[in-house]
């Protein structure tokens, strides 16, 4: 017994560690928690563990031993019968796919993760994994499959009292409807997932939004507008140490900068934003032929070399570092930022 709540605690410890983005030192716990499970035969807390590792091997970009973990993990789940942990591995399995760009893999495995909630009964994860689906084809490039399904999420998410989960629905809805060329249906929806993430108060929600109204700004060639939007939601996601978003509001206004020709600031912008955001498809599937072709623009005033090198300088910032480089450039960007320490 003793053994077993020293396992648990060890565990616990390494949870807290990881939640609060300190990997590194929760490994050990990790470790030593993984090698006690299985000296007890804890199955359940080994598949636990094996899972935890996966993220923090995911984290460091060791895909191939997150996927073994993972695999692992599903393997033991199936075994203990934990329909909704075999559930939830399956999805965490389809987004390392998804990362890896093997979106049919990834849709497989969302939709046998939706056949298990769909038998357990619980709807919000069901209609979660139809929106999983629909980002996968989003990515994939599929809008119009990826608008069937985000709509098929949307419908269950109306009936059902979770804000949040809608919110965040009718932003990606209307990211794939931008893309299509609708931006007035576009601009109703973000409106209101805007009014919802405001109302349940969650910033790195409303930064993603912001962000969103920057992409459609930007589609419709309002440069101005695009940037304020993406320097509001650089603001929430530095307030809240949301790094892939700080990211994703870098690679915006990177793209709003070489349209001002301040194409140094724009390889830098590039280059820190690919450093902070693991996952910028969606970035640049809805920024359109605009992204390639800032790309373009940039690497021919400044050359490959010039390009290569500043977008170097970039990705070897800190988070503190490119807050400091947007608040110190020019006067169109980093107006609206405010200085915040912020772990990197």
């Amino acid at each position: 017994k003793q053994s077993e709540t020293y396992l648990k605690a060890i565990y616990a410890l390494g949870a807290l560690l990881r939640s609060n983005f300190h990997n590194d030192e929760s490994e050990p716990y990790f470790k030593e928690s993984q090698h006690l499970a299985e000296t007890l035969g804890n199955k359940q807390l080994l598949a636990d563990t094996l899972n935890q590792l996966a993220g923090i091997a995911w984290a460091k970009g060791n895909l191939e031993t997150s996927n073994d973990l993972l695999n692992q993990s599903l393997d033991i789940k199936r075994e203990l019968g934990d329909k909704r942990g075999v559930a939830i591995s399956l999805e965490n399995l389809a987004l390392l796919a998804k990362l890896q760009k093997n979106y049919d893999l990834a849709k497989t495995l969302y939709f046998e993760a939706s056949e298990v909630y769909t038998a357990l009964a619980d709807d919000t994860l069901r209609a979660n994994t139809l929106r999983n689906v629909g980002r996968a084809l989003m990515f994939e490039g599929n809008f119009n499959e990826a608008q069937k399904y985000m709509q098929e999420s949307l419908s269950i998410f109306e009936q059902l009292p979770n804000q949040k989960r809608l919110a965040q629905v009718q932003n990606d809805l209307a990211c794939i409807i931008c893309h299509k060329g609708d931006f007035d249906l576009a601009l109703d929806l973000l409106e209101k997932s805007s009014t919802l993430a405001k109302d349940y108060g969650n910033k790195r929600d409303l930064a993603n939004v912001l962000h969103s109204f920057g992409l459609l700004s930007y589609s419709k060639n309002r440069f101005e507008e695009a940037s304020a939007y993406f320097q509001e939601g650089l603001q929430l996601a530095y307030e809240v140490k949301d790094v892939k978003g700080i990211g994703s509001a870098l690679e915006g206004l990177a793209s709003v900068v070489a349209q001002k020709s301040d194409f140094l600031l724009a390889a830098k912008l590039w280059g820190a934003s690919a450093n902070l955001a693991y996952d910028l498809e969606s970035v640049k599937i809805f920024l359109n032929t605009h992204y390639e072709s800032d790309v373009a623009n940039v690497k021919n005033a400044l050359g490959e070399l010039a390009f290569s090198e500043h977008f170097k300088k970039g990705q070897a910032l800190s988070v503190d570092d490119v807050i400091s480089l947007v608040l110190d450039s020019s006067e169109n960007v980093g107006k609206n930022i405010k200085r915040r320490e912020i772990d990197d």
